[in-house]
């Protein structure tokens, strides 16, 4: 029964994120770098020397090898975001389940954790992080385990886990793996348990190093090495931009405001339990995992804490606060108040769940009748796109493929046009500042000025552009350079 009730779940969630993922229009920047990268790896393209990007690169090696099987199409990005979300909010469900949390209030606490992420879900390394998270924290939160114990086979595997999420983003994944190696220290109170606690330290940093190695040693065979250290380390030392987290105070939604005032109330109260009252019980156990993992959790909030990295980040503490309020629920009530209450969830919980379907099948109905539409455009193939943008890449597609001269578009948005003609400029179709190498913008200066006959195309003035643009070359085109005409959305510049 209670298999049947969790395939039932991991389905609904599938049906539920499908909803939000496929009909959405084309135009999720993040989702087409993420599928370019992927791209490129299918075309034979190495990482960093022959396309630029600032994380580690297994998610989209991973996702190549699901683009060679299934077709080189964003519809098969978008299918496998269906299933890393599902796995997401599945984990989330079983973790709250594994802290004795009634499996009715699990299912509705992660009903809405799903709505406050349904205009994010997506593929994206990020996420790939929290799904590591997310497993690390429900082993972690085993019962009937002691706190400093150790377990060498599973000490080493809990390594290589965490060691993972270094290949999908460095700076979160070396957070990981320092909370992962050293979090129960905390709360180490003798000799004894403190070589206890050095054994389980040693094995899971053994562990995490593993895939790191083999990560390089690929490098290294690759001879991209180099070119790894100046997009990832180097490079990232020239992103000046950040959005300061005071901005989640001014969020449009309610509920993000009260979560980011929350977030460092959240930490504190896990502190306390997990660690200050340090009394080795179930509780100790409990918050310390939550109070570890949230820590490398809200590394990813900084230093952009916009909507979709807070979220992210916060994803451990929303655990850590629906345990918090289930607990103070049901210390409170007594008596026919609790029974009522308990049946009360129980049908609100499947009367949302089956509300959630409900309102799910209308957008998936309308995608599945005009999925025939969408398919004029190679690589989007049964992705809708607004009649403005398809028409504007066409126009864009014709004058570039026509083009007696090489065109660059340095833009944000240059992938959506180079993507369906199969063209990929290094530095130029991911055009932000930070992803540009350790040279940075007076690097793409210094190479346009040995350019010869090429046309560069940036947006018109009076048209908003990425928080990101690299404004300095914009600058440098319009001063040095002739406009000789314009399409679409772009001013045309030639020497």
């Amino acid at each position: 029964m209670k298999l049947k009730k969790e395939i039932f779940i991991i389905i609904a969630i599938f049906i539920l994120l499908s909803s939000m993922i496929l009909p959405d229009n084309l135009g999720d920047l993040d989702e087409l770098w993420n599928y370019n990268f992927a791209r490129n790896i299918l075309d034979g393209k190495l990482a960093y020397q022959d396309f630029n990007m600032l994380q580690t690169p297994l998610l989209p090696l991973v996702s190549s090898m699901f683009l060679k099987i299934f077709g080189n199409e964003l519809l098969v990005m978008r299918m496998l975001a269906v299933i890393l979300c599902t796995a997401i909010f599945f984990l989330e469900y079983k973790i709250l389940q594994r802290l004795n949390v009634n499996s009715y209030v699990s299912l509705i606490c992660t009903l809405f954790t799903m709505y406050l992420f349904q205009e994010h879900v997506r593929i994206d390394y990020n996420f790939a992080v929290l799904l590591i998270i997310l497993i690390l924290l429900y082993i972690e939160l085993k019962p009937k385990e002691k706190i400093i114990e150790n377990n060498t086979k599973k000490d080493l595997i809990i390594g290589i886990l965490a060691g993972c999420t270094f290949l999908f983003k460095q700076t979160t994944g070396l957070a990981v793996i320092a909370v992962n190696v050293g979090y129960k220290l905390l709360v180490v109170s003798n000799k004894d348990e403190f070589k206890i606690w050095l054994k389980i330290a040693i094995f899971r940093l053994l562990g995490a190093i593993i895939p790191i190695i083999l990560l390089f040693i690929c490098m290294q065979a690759f001879g991209i090495t180099e070119e790894f250290i100046n997009y990832t380390i180097l490079g990232a030392t020239t992103f000046s931009n950040s959005i300061p987290y005071k901005n989640l105070l001014e969020n449009e939604s309610i509920i993000i405001k009260i979560l980011s005032v929350m977030l460092p109330i959240i930490l504190i109260i896990q502190y306390i339990f997990g660690v200050a009252k340090n009394d080795n019980s179930k509780t100790n156990k409990t918050f310390l995992a939550l109070f570890a993992y949230s820590v490398a959790s809200c590394i990813v909030i900084f230093p952009i804490s916009d909507e979709i990295h807070f979220l992210i980040g916060i994803t451990p503490c929303l655990i850590t606060l629906y345990l918090l309020i289930y607990k103070l629920f049901t210390k409170i009530l007594k008596g026919k108040i609790k029974i009522f209450l308990r049946y009360f969830i129980e049908c609100a919980s499947v009367g949302a769940l089956i509300l959630y379907i409900i309102l799910s099948v209308n957008p998936l109905k309308e995608y599945i009748e005009n999925i025939s539409k969408y398919n004029q455009l190679e690589h989007f193939k049964y992705i809708p796109v607004s009649d403005g943008l398809k028409d504007q890449i066409k126009q864009l597609d014709e004058y570039i493929k026509t083009s007696e001269k090489e065109v660059y578009i340095l833009d944000a948005t240059a992938c959506i046009y180079k993507i369906p003609i199969n063209q990929y400029y290094k530095d130029y179709d991911m055009f932000l500042k930070g992803n540009l190498g350790i040279k940075g913008e007076e690097g793409i200066i210094e190479d346009l000025n040995q350019k010869e006959n090429i046309k560069i195309l940036i947006m018109k003035e009076g048209l908003s552009r990425n928080w990101q643009n690299p404004e300095k070359v914009r600058e440098y085109i319009i001063k040095n350079y002739k406009q000789t005409g314009e399409i679409a959305c772009f001013a045309i510049y030639e020497k």
